[in-house]
């Protein structure tokens, strides 16, 4: 006999279906979670990887990765325009755990890398040089992602000269390019920037050459500190071969888009040609606007 309309909304029926949804759904978020391998929260990082997560940030609206083309006119510098923002505070605070985890040595040049493009790691980079300077040292940021360098364009400065052109000396002049002609100020205080460059047909060469090592000692007794902005280490091995010649290298994930595989096997590859892991920096990590705001004052920055 078919079901009479009075039937289909009697309220034990409507729990039942209800009851039924929430099951299904909780079954679909385990079956989920357990296919997802990407990287996810900082207490999964330190207990899977025994390594230090220093600092987590928040997806920046330019990070956005839906944002192909950033956003026209916005500055990445987020410690320089908002120096008393809450993401300018996460990032001395990294400055401090980076500081900190190196306090039994002297600490003067610093790797930053990822697995993969779009983590942020030049975005972290640019940052952490700018909170450095803040605290009055001396920095030399260091573009080394000779393939697709960035800082050019985050500190609005000329692409070439830089590394690229310095150490295969290959300039737009005839002369012999000197390390001084690559080092272009910045509008922040005590903040130098080598740019990449112009793209060499063998970037990884050029990392491993004696310029490159020579390079990097030369420019640790011109400042206090030397921040290079490396290549990912899942495309090539550009990253983990500067490891072996800095002081410490900083690892940038993304939340949610970092595979375990990726970052196990970039760790691996750090230790077994001897490089330093200070640490993990986990960014993008997404926050509801409304929620930033009550806990921090965020503001727009926060992709809602």
């Amino acid at each position: 006999m078919p079901t009479t309309p009075s039937n289909i909304n009697h309220p034990k029926d409507i729990a039942i279906f209800v009851a039924i949804g929430i099951v299904i759904s909780a079954i679909y978020v385990f079956i989920a979670n357990i296919l997802d391998s990407t990287i996810k929260t900082a207490e999964t990082v330190e207990e899977q990887f025994g390594i230090s997560v220093l600092a987590s940030t928040p997806l920046y609206e330019n990070q956005n990765r839906n944002n192909t083309n950033r956003i026209k006119n916005k500055s990445e510098l987020i410690v320089n325009i908002d120096p008393k923002s809450p993401i300018s505070e996460i990032f001395r605070t990294l400055r401090t755990n980076i500081q900190f985890t190196n306090r039994n040595n002297k600490l003067q040049s610093i790797l930053i890398t990822s697995t993969m493009p779009r983590e942020g790691k030049s975005w972290i980079s640019s940052n952490l040089a700018v909170t450095f300077a803040q605290a009055g040292k001396k920095v030399i940021l260091v573009d080394a992602d000779m393939r697709k360098g960035r800082q050019c364009n985050i500190f609005n400065i000329a692409a070439r000269p830089g590394l690229s052109n310095y150490l295969s000396n290959v300039g737009d002049k005839e002369e012999e390019l000197k390390l001084e002609d690559c080092i272009q100020e910045t509008k922040i205080d005590n903040l130098y920037v080598i740019s990449a460059g112009s793209i060499p047909p063998n970037p990884s060469e050029l990392l491993v050459s004696e310029e490159m090592l020579n390079l990097i000692e030369q420019l640790k007794s011109m400042c206090d500190i030397v921040i290079l902005d490396g290549p990912p280490t899942q495309l090539v091995t550009d990253a983990v071969i500067l490891s072996r010649i800095v002081d410490s290298t900083v690892i940038v994930t993304a939340s949610r888009e970092t595979k375990k595989e990726h970052l196990r096997k970039m760790i691996d590859n750090i230790k077994n040609v001897g490089g330093k892991i200070t640490g993990i920096v986990i960014n993008k990590i997404e926050v509801s606007a409304k929620q930033y705001k009550e806990t921090y004052y965020y503001g727009e920055e926060v992709k809602k």
